[in-house]
């Protein structure tokens, strides 16, 4: 019996799981990597929630922006905080994102 090469139904990110999130963000640059065209759509902010929904079988709010920097040097000038809410303590840890995360060190 032939295997079938259906796809599952797209889900909504905010719904995923963090696997289910990174498998997304993996497949997706995946097929930026392996299309110029997915590429450049990812790059063009009209059209970057559209490629990745379609590169990775997901979708998002109306609401939900998807933006794609072409390299490192551009991606690192990007930051989005999430304020604290009023009471709410300042935890850097938790309250900031930047689109180029400074990992640590890979294990050889």
């Amino acid at each position: 019996m032939a295997q079938s090469t259906k796809k599952d139904a797209p889900k909504n990110w905010k719904e995923m799981t963090d696997q289910e999130q990174i498998d997304c963000v993996t497949a997706t640059l995946t097929s930026a990597s392996n299309s110029e065209d997915v590429r450049n759509a990812l790059l063009n902010t009209e059209t970057a929630k559209g490629a990745m929904a379609a590169a990775g079988n997901v979708t998002f709010d109306d609401d939900a922006v998807v933006s794609a920097y072409p390299d490192k040097a551009t991606a690192a000038k990007e930051i989005a905080l999430r304020l604290p809410a009023a009471g709410e303590e300042p935890d850097p840890a938790e309250q900031w994102l930047c689109t180029y995360v400074k990992y640590p060190p890979k294990a050889r």
